[in-house]
């Protein structure tokens, strides 16, 4: 096997990286790649939920100040519920 870094062979019990820095280096681009793909999860959910839909909830959660627990309850059998998830999420992450 060789590093994924530098492509140096890997001595001993190496089995990715051929050294600290280059397992350091690995690490970010892994972390960086995840955030990349929850970002993508929050830009792609607007194209999927009725923005009738979204205006409820945003209600139900900031107006009426509903739990969260209870308005994803209320949406559970919601065809969009994967996405209703991801919105709530979003809407109350700085709560």
């Amino acid at each position: 096997m060789n590093c994924k870094i530098c492509g140096e062979k890997l001595k001993g019990k190496q089995r990715s990286y051929c050294c600290e820095e280059h397992a350091r280096q690995g690490k970010n681009q892994r972390s960086k790649t995840k955030e990349h793909k929850e970002l993508g999860a929050y830009k792609d959910y607007t194209h999927m939920l009725p923005v009738d839909l979204m205006l409820k909830i945003n209600r139900e959660l900031i107006t009426l100040k509903k739990p969260k627990e209870k308005v994803l309850s209320e949406y559970e059998k919601n065809k969009y519920f994967k996405y209703i998830k991801i919105h709530v999420e979003r809407v109350t992450k700085g709560a």
